[in-house]
């Protein structure tokens, strides 16, 4: 679904599945669970939150397992990963 110009303001947003351009959210919180692509082109966003939920808060939640499993080799590993997704 695309969703343009919108303003949103204190309303949790699930993004999941959604392309949102030039849209502005203030003080909203931002859920994503998974189940869905989701795509931000020129948005401004204002004291927001995120929240994490299904398979999204799973996937979290075992990166973070593995990073603090104490095998600092296999932390390493996944801190790569995480970087090359944040570089493009």
């Amino acid at each position: 679904m695309t969703t343009h110009e919108h303003y949103y303001e204190r309303q949790e947003v699930i993004v999941d599945g959604h392309d949102f351009s030039y849209c502005t959210f203030t003080q909203c919180k931002l859920i994503y669970d998974g189940s869905g692509k989701v795509k931000f082109t020129k948005c401004k966003f204002k004291r927001c939150t995120w929240a994490f939920r299904g398979s999204a808060a799973n996937t979290l939640a075992g990166l973070r397992a593995i990073i603090k499993s104490g095998d600092p080799a296999v932390a390493k590993e996944v801190r790569d990963i995480l970087r090359r997704i944040v570089r493009p």
